[in-house]
């Protein structure tokens, strides 16, 4: 869409010092992470209580919808300079629920378009997406680029209101560096294709899987570790593990399909299988059998903090893994972090508290809040809390 190259987009030399600038642009600024959970934490609050409403005696708020799906797409525009449209800020380009939209019908397009039915009317919205981005983003980074005044007028209106300071106009000044406009664009068009609907969706899954029957009780130890403030690092560091082992259980990525290259090729798959495989034909690599491995991960459906980061491979792995894994770690751990806070989260009753899905071809699909058709993110899902510990 963009007529530009990406740093997955191959496996050439240019495509792997795309990737090398890119972790330098986005982990190159010191404490940037801390900056990103900041970021998180602050906005997920503040949209829980202004999203949440009085329900007899306690408070209901769709997790999903409202919050979830809002807090991913507020983050990729405030990290691309594209400060949102909203009640406190009118001057943005597009609103949250365009911004997250737009990023999902790109990454459908980018990943998800195996229906041959529905690919010319998913085409036709990548493109319409990618021309409103483009449209914004040219002559921002233009005017980046360039210094140009306007940009001066910008910042005095947004950037006082984000703890991305490190971010914003920054990373644009990095990425346009030496580069041209077009080039800058069509690097972070792809960057909001891959780092909104997708990490919303983990967002939920890891939600999902805490509320469910089977890891529940698993809340008190979350509730003690986000309010501790005897050692609030540790305690920290702790939820991270969780956010870990709940992204193995509940991954965002189903898995990935590759197509063998080489005239013929043996997979042991697990102890008991053999695959042979020729040239030309396809393999579904299934991240969620591969976290559920009893060969890495012992006693697989448990949730063990012990387990080392390192044997963690539901983002990828290799030259292709996420860039973006401390990010969405980071995001996960400030997610549980503020609805440990919340007293007595529970699901809200009946089919309203339900996150409703079938998994077809190793690919999970979600019906839609009005529960008339299937999308592949989530869309709904509400839970109820007895109030807020600040």
């Amino acid at each position: 869409m963009t007529k530009q190259d990406f740093m997955i987009s191959d496996d050439k030399p240019a495509n792997k010092k795309l990737r090398e600038e890119m972790l330098v642009n986005l982990y190159g600024p010191k404490h940037g992470l801390d900056q990103i959970a900041t970021f998180y934490e602050a906005t997920i609050l503040k949209m829980i209580k202004q999203k949440s409403y009085q329900l007899g005696g306690c408070y209901e708020v769709d997790a999903i919808r409202d919050i979830g799906n809002l807090v991913h797409a507020r983050f990729a525009s405030e990290l691309l300079d594209l400060p949102p449209k909203t009640q406190e800020s009118p001057h943005g380009s597009f609103t949250e629920q365009e911004f997250y939209q737009i990023g999902a019908v790109l990454f459908t397009w980018a990943f998800l378009d195996a229906e041959p039915v529905a690919s010319f009317r998913l085409r036709k919205a990548a493109r319409k997406a990618t021309a409103a981005l483009t449209g914004v983003l040219e002559p921002l980074c233009k005017a980046i680029k360039h210094g140009e005044p306007v940009i001066a007028l910008k910042d005095a209106i947004y950037e006082n209101h984000s703890p991305l300071s490190n971010y914003g106009k920054h990373i644009i000044q990095r990425m346009v560096e030496g580069a041209t406009v077009a080039h800058t664009v069509g690097q972070i068009i792809p960057m909001i294709a891959a780092s909104v609907a997708n990490q919303a969706q983990g967002f939920a899954q890891v939600l999902d899987l805490f509320l469910s029957d089977e890891y529940k009780h698993h809340w008190r130890t979350i509730q003690d570790l986000a309010r501790d403030k005897i050692d609030p690092e540790g305690s920290l560091q702790q939820l991270r593990k969780y956010a870990w082992e709940g992204s193995r259980l509940a991954t965002a990525a189903f898995g990935i399909i590759r197509e063998v290259a080489v005239d013929s090729a043996v997979i042991q798959d697990g102890p008991q299988r053999t695959v042979n495989l020729k040239k030309g034909e396809s393999v579904f690599l299934n991240f969620i059998s591969s976290g559920l491995d009893p060969t890495a991960f012992p006693n697989p459906r448990e949730i063990d903090l012990t387990r080392p980061e390192e044997l963690y491979i539901q983002y990828g792995y290799g030259p292709h893994s996420c860039i973006g894994t401390p990010i969405a770690i980071t995001a996960l751990t400030a997610m549980l972090r503020v609805y440990g806070r919340l007293e007595n989260i529970r699901r809200a009753p009946r089919l309203a508290g339900q996150m409703k899905s079938v998994t077809k071809h190793g690919f999970r699909t979600y019906m839609t809040e009005g529960w008339s058709e299937w999308s592949p993110f989530p869309t709904t899902m509400k839970i109820q809390f007895d109030g807020v510990v600040e």
